[in-house]
């Protein structure tokens, strides 16, 4: 179809030139705060007894690793002392009297073990078998530093060996969950960058990297689970918090995910204006090149994703084409007043 300058110019015609460049698309997330699960960890009692105090009583206090936590009282922990003093007799008897001692030194060796096992520190059982002053009384420490989640136990409960008195997380790095739509899990790859925002703290941004992507869809939600790790020094990230995040994600010539642009081709890219779309086709109105008036002709194209302003072609353009950018829905009306080919007419294709 051509059109004088002066009607390309009344109907507001404007094209611009296909062009080959990375356009990054930002897929938006939304999720919550977590703690990170390679950093929690349970402290249990180690022996059968009666929680006779709880130090640490109450959930969110901080411990650092070895801080005492409670004190269990536990008859078979004073039984245990005097089997250890009793082998460290024993074997200290065969050895002056220059019996063969491997029967005796077993005996105490698995009497050290059994305590140091129920969490006896070395100084306290070397007391013990220097004959100093038996007790009954085990005090639980914390075999690492945190944040108290939950508190399983009150104080004048009795306990089993291996039950669960405290949780809790190290909260200087933790996890944002994050759900991605289903239709944007195929751009998300483990080691994006995620810059996110907390509703807790307007204005100010976090940034974490993608550890793991679910691989297993929620059928209910459409949505997949994004875990990002998160480095938290100042502990202004909480578990629980709603945060918002955004991951810009580049695109090959395929439209494919890109993580590494080094050496990549860039796409073709249209701006989203320039096609016309009808169902699965989509058309194109090319100015094609010359002095004189303006010339242009519709042609079918491939589109790929589009990525915010822009449409990946992948076939039907060449770079440095001229494609109508505004006013193509004019130029289309008039070929179908003049029943020439247009996009509504797609035996003309």
């Amino acid at each position: 179809m051509t059109l004088t300058r002066t009607a390309a110019a009344l109907a507001g015609v404007a094209t611009e030139p296909v062009q080959r460049r990375f356009v990054p698309r930002g897929i938006r997330l939304v999720g919550k705060i977590r703690p990170d699960e390679t950093r929690t960890g349970r402290i249990t009692a180690r022996v059968n007894g009666r929680l006779d105090r709880l130090i640490v009583n109450a959930t969110g206090q901080t411990i650092r690793s070895g801080d005492p936590v409670a004190e269990i009282y536990s008859p078979e922990l004073y039984s245990a002392q005097a089997e250890l003093q009793a082998a460290a007799r024993a074997a200290g008897q065969d050895v002056n009297q220059g019996v063969l001692a491997g029967s005796a030194e077993a005996n105490l060796a698995a009497a050290t073990e059994r305590l140091r096992l129920w969490g006896m520190g070395e100084d306290q059982i070397r007391g013990i078998v220097e004959g100093g002053r038996l007790s009954d009384h085990l005090m639980v420490t914390s075999p690492a530093s945190g944040v108290v989640l939950e508190r399983m136990a009150t104080e004048g409960d009795y306990v089993r060996t291996g039950a669960v008195l405290y949780s809790i997380a190290d909260l200087s790095r933790v996890w944002a969950t994050l759900q991605a739509f289903e239709t944007d899990v195929a751009s998300l790859r483990e080691g994006q960058d995620v810059v996110f925002r907390a509703r807790a703290h307007p204005g100010r941004t976090f940034t974490g990297t993608v550890l793991f992507v679910d691989p297993v869809l929620d059928a209910r939600t459409r949505t997949v689970e994004i875990r990002v790790e998160v480095e938290n020094d100042q502990g202004l990230l909480k578990p629980g918090m709603l945060v918002e995040g955004t991951v810009q994600v580049l695109l090959d010539a395929a439209g494919e995910p890109l993580l590494d642009p080094v050496g990549a081709v860039p796409p073709l890219v249209i701006p989203a204006t320039a096609p016309l779309q009808t169902g699965e086709r989509a058309v194109v109105y090319v100015r094609k090149s010359g002095e004189g008036d303006p010339v242009f002709a519709g042609r079918r194209v491939g589109l790929g994703p589009r990525v915010g302003d822009f449409f990946i072609v992948l076939d039907g353009l060449e770079v440095g084409e001229q494609v109508v950018t505004r006013g193509n829905f004019k130029i289309d009306s008039a070929l179908k007043i003049q029943a020439a080919p247009s996009m509504m007419n797609p035996s003309a294709d």
